[in-house]
């Protein structure tokens, strides 16, 4: 009898506990779907005005000869992101022809066995060594998670420091990521966005960079992969109804404050007497984007099964348009058309959408390794076209 009660207790809790945890779940699912059809859109557009308008972070710098420290402290964005470290070493000379490429992650990610040769400034430094060995220097200056509010202060710092002679600009993407991140998509995640750091103990390990790394990846997993896909599900078995005119004038918000930032970005280029060159961002147009399901879904359907060029590329951009909850946001269509209106002296836009459109370009997996970042065929296309478009302004000589 004494051996029957310790099989008996293993066995209620491997019979129960998977049921607790369970009812635990459903528990969750149905207050936070009851809590998304609650959902207020004012406090959110409120919540979004204010991101918007508030100091993304600051930079403390040190200068050690020709080696620049920078760390900057994001001071929003809930606290989702980590201070970054970086040192970048100006070791031009004075006759050197020194070209600063601004941007985010499109300009620094690859995959592990993939070179930093492969990414477009360090292809356009070989085809300007090829002409004139020695003559030019290009710098990267791309950075991970950076959108424009970032880069603004980060050119500031480092053109003050060590001035170029041009501004090469491709970002745009992050803008939407980072303001749907901080003050949108999480107002829908049924776990929050934080649930795992919680189970993690991430209050606790946070000392340790090796467990805060692994709650990140889980806090990534439950945002990318889980939120998404279930919210996807629930509005289609109709427990959940999202309505898109918000998200349109979210989307309008967001690139009124992304315009404000380049029209600053181009007065304190202006004022240093710098031109700057403008790149469209593109996007891979083939992956799966995330919105209310009989728009976007819809969208995406007919664009993967359209053979047609034309139509094919339309219904995709109307569903990249259409997004709200995709893994990463690409920057919607009225981002590159802000761009292509620029018309400032010394402010050049290279419109490289259009470019890779009149080739009849695949803007799928075969040139992106997902929505936003290149495989080295497309850093090759890039850096090829910026080139010929620098030649053909005549930007590659001192006034």
């Amino acid at each position: 009898m004494k051996d029957r009660k310790p099989k008996r207790v293993f066995f209620y809790i491997i019979t129960f506990l998977p049921l607790c945890l369970l009812a635990f779940f459903v528990f969750i699912l149905a207050a936070q779907t009851y809590r998304i059809k609650r959902t207020d859109y004012n406090r959110i557009s409120t919540g979004l005005r204010e991101y918007l308008i508030s100091d993304k972070g600051d930079f403390e710098a040190r200068k050690e000869g020709d080696t620049l420290s920078l760390k900057y402290n994001y001071t929003a964005a809930g606290g989702l992101y980590k201070p970054k470290k970086f040192n970048i070493s100006f070791d031009h000379s004075e006759r050197q022809y020194v070209i600063h490429c601004y941007g985010s992650s499109p300009l620094v990610s690859r995959l592990p066995f993939v070179s930093e040769n492969s990414m477009f400034p360090a292809q356009l430094q070989s085809s300007l060594d090829s002409d004139a060995p020695g003559r030019f220097k290009v710098y990267n200056l791309g950075v991970v998670s950076f959108d424009s509010f970032d880069i603004k202060k980060f050119m500031e710092y480092t053109i003050r420091q060590s001035p170029p002679d041009l501004i090469i600009y491709y970002e745009g993407h992050m803008d939407y990521e980072s303001a749907y991140l901080a003050a949108i998509k999480r107002n829908f995640y049924l776990f929050n966005g934080r649930f795992f750091r919680g189970l993690a103990g991430i209050v606790l390990l946070n000392k340790f960079d090796k467990w805060e790394r692994f709650s990140e990846m889980g806090d990534w997993f439950l945002r990318s992969i889980l939120e998404p896909n279930v919210l996807n599900l629930l509005q289609k078995a109709g427990f959940v109804k999202i309505a898109p005119e918000p998200f349109a004038k979210f989307n309008k918000a967001i690139l009124e404050a992304y315009g404000n930032n380049i029209s600053e970005i181009i007065r304190f280029a202006r004022g240093q007497e710098i031109p700057i060159v403008f790149v469209t961002p593109v996007a891979n147009l083939a992956v799966r984007p995330f919105g209310i399901p009989g728009i976007t879904d819809e969208y995406y359907k007919r664009g993967m099964i359209e053979s047609e060029y034309g139509k094919k590329l339309l219904w995709q951009r109307k569903a990249l348009d259409s997004e709200i909850f995709s893994p990463d946001l690409r920057a919607k269509s009225g981002l590159n058309d802000f761009l292509r209106k620029l018309n400032h002296p010394g402010v050049y836009v290279l419109d490289l959408e259009d470019e890779l459109i009149r080739r009849a370009f695949p803007f799928n997996y075969e040139y992106f390794y997902d929505a936003g970042h290149m495989k080295p065929a497309l850093h090759k296309i890039i850096a090829d076209s910026i080139y010929v478009f620098l030649r053909g302004k005549g930007l590659l000589r001192r006034k």
